[in-house]
């Protein structure tokens, strides 16, 4: 594709504030891998539009997507489904005026195909990558990662800059210059600025406009709602009054090693206990039932069993045996040492 195409998709771009092109297009080799960074739910919101548009020409009005854009109160973003590299997201428009419009469309984070182009790119993208990985878009690419502040919080932005001039063979002359900023961990577009001059003879056309990220659920902090793991251990024996160790350290949890909260240890014999490392005796022979509850900082619990089989200890020697096998003994040693004189 030339530098004209690549112009006019992208000024394309600036004509819907929520708007992209859908591109059927070759994927090149070797390009970056391509992440999806957000989720089934997430939603973005825009607001602060606007709009300047001036011209020389008497003859010439602002176009009506300008003057959309200029009435436009905020809009959302929604993902409604993923497949892939796929995202198709829900764009409700709210204007001044209390109307509103819905609207469906989708872009591809690998290609850059569909109707939503730019709205959401690849996660994690570094300097220099390529914003699609299709031959259509060999000049856009991250040209720096930078520090900026969205929705009350501080972000990595990756940040898009292009500008170009270009005389037709009708003697006007299009210029534009379009900056874009996508939040790097998501993706997810933060804000978008688009300038464009357009010279036809002694007239000049120029117009500008913008809208911002102001709020999302990108990064609130999600609860937790995966339980973690109990690991009780192996079944174990052991005689009555014997001191059993019971150890819970392969338990885990999604947040890691201090994801887990407590440790509750039920022996099954109405006595229960706490700890990532507990002992206990049993004072009657049985099988006993041993529960471990684990339950992380967000509640979320989970159980996992083992079977502790007691045993009566087997009874020590009472006294008068062991006087009668001390008698025995020495017999034996008087006996052998009396055949051993003769």
């Amino acid at each position: 594709m030339n530098e004209k195409n690549v112009l006019m998709i992208l000024l394309l771009l600036l004509s819907g504030a929520m708007s992209g092109l859908t591109l059927a297009t070759p994927v090149e080799e070797n390009s970056a891998e391509r992440v999806v960074g957000v989720e089934v739910g997430d939603w973005v919101k825009y607001g602060d539009f606007f709009v300047t548009w001036t011209s020389t020409d008497p003859t010439v009005q602002p176009p009506l997507d300008l003057i959309e854009h200029n009435k436009t109160e905020w809009a959302i973003n929604t993902v409604e489904a993923i497949s892939e590299t796929k995202i198709t997201f829900q764009t409700v428009t709210h204007y001044e005026n209390d109307t509103e419009t819905t609207g469906v469309s989708y872009v591809d984070i690998n290609t850059g195909e569909g109707n939503g182009t730019f709205t959401f790119i690849s996660a994690n993208l570094d300097q220099s990558e390529r914003i699609y990985s299709s031959v259509e878009y060999t000049h856009t690419w991250i040209n720096q990662t930078v520090q900026l502040l969205y929705a009350n919080a501080v972000r990595e932005t990756n940040y898009l800059t292009a500008s170009q001039y270009v005389p037709d063979e009708w003697g006007q002359t299009f210029g534009y210059e379009i900056q874009y900023f996508w939040d790097r961990t998501t993706g997810a577009l933060s804000q978008r600025v688009g300038t464009s001059i357009l010279t036809t003879g002694e007239y000049t056309t120029i117009a500008m406009r913008s809208e911002v990220l102001i709020d999302t659920n990108l990064w609130e902090e999600k609860p937790d709602t995966t339980p973690p793991t109990s690991d009780a251990g192996p079944d174990q024996t052991a005689n009555v009054n014997q001191i059993v160790i019971f150890d819970t350290g392969n338990s885990r949890d999604n947040e890691g090693g201090w994801g887990i909260a407590s440790y509750e240890w039920d022996f099954g014999d109405g006595t229960q206990e706490t700890g990532i490392a507990v002992t206990h005796a049993f004072n009657a022979p049985g099988k006993y039932t041993v529960r471990l509850t684990t339950k992380d900082w967000a509640d979320n619990s989970d159980e996992d069993t083992l079977i502790v089989t007691v045993q009566e200890e087997s009874s020590p020697p009472s006294i008068m045996g062991v006087v009668t096998a001390i008698i025995l003994l020495a017999a034996g040693i008087f006996l052998w040492r009396f055949k051993a004189k003769k």
